[in-house]
């Protein structure tokens, strides 16, 4: 071999010997930005799941808080529904029981009764007395106390009870039991804690 052969071919050696280097550090830097592109989209792909299963999550609780909302409504609404039948069906038997007092000798005494309570006024006052009209044969009762006084129907009295208004003093008694159990039913609906919140 001839020294321009060895030459060439000891320059080949170190062409390819560099070459080869270079090629190594090539391979591993491309190696090196292959392994950093791989944990960015891994990372990428990790936060982008999060975000899409925080998405789905706020999604799911939303149509849950929803359906809930619902839920709460339809049941106060039944509760609401089944406190107002309870409440009408205790103040209807109520109703009916006083129905049945107004027609004994109790109900003559409870009149008898509440009109003794009420204070006496002068005859030249204005008085109107409302009763109901089977009532009426009450008038010569209230006449005794108030001679002066106006005896009148009112048919917005149902069960029994009567209004002394005094015009001249400015004062209504309400003294019907029709306004004793409005007020009971008030009183009732207002302390009975059958409250929906």
């Amino acid at each position: 071999m001839s020294n321009g052969e060895e030459l060439l071919s000891y320059f080949q050696q170190e062409i390819s010997k560099a070459a080869n280097k270079e090629l190594e550090v090539l391979n591993k830097k491309t190696e090196a930005i292959r392994q950093q592109s791989m944990e960015r989209l891994q990372a990428q792909a990790k936060e982008d799941a999060l975000i899409m299963q925080t998405k789905r999550i706020n999604e799911l609780e939303e149509i849950y808080a929803k359906k809930m909302s619902v839920l709460n409504s339809e049941i106060n609404q039944k509760l609401i529904s089944r406190r107002n039948d309870l409440q009408e069906e205790i103040f209807t038997e109520c109703k009916k029981e006083l129905v049945s007092l107004v027609q004994t000798e109790q109900y003559d005494a409870f009149m008898e009764k509440k009109l003794g309570q009420l204070e006496s006024y002068d005859t030249n006052q204005k008085i109107v007395i409302q009763l109901t009209q089977k009532d009426l044969k009450f008038k010569e009762l209230f006449l005794e106390k108030y001679p002066s006084a106006e005896i009148e129907v009112n048919n917005n009295i149902e069960i029994g009870g009567f209004i002394l208004i005094n015009y001249t003093k400015g004062i209504v008694y309400d003294e019907t039991i029709d306004c004793a159990l409005q007020e009971q039913k008030d009183w009732f609906i207002n302390h009975s804690k059958l409250t929906i919140r």
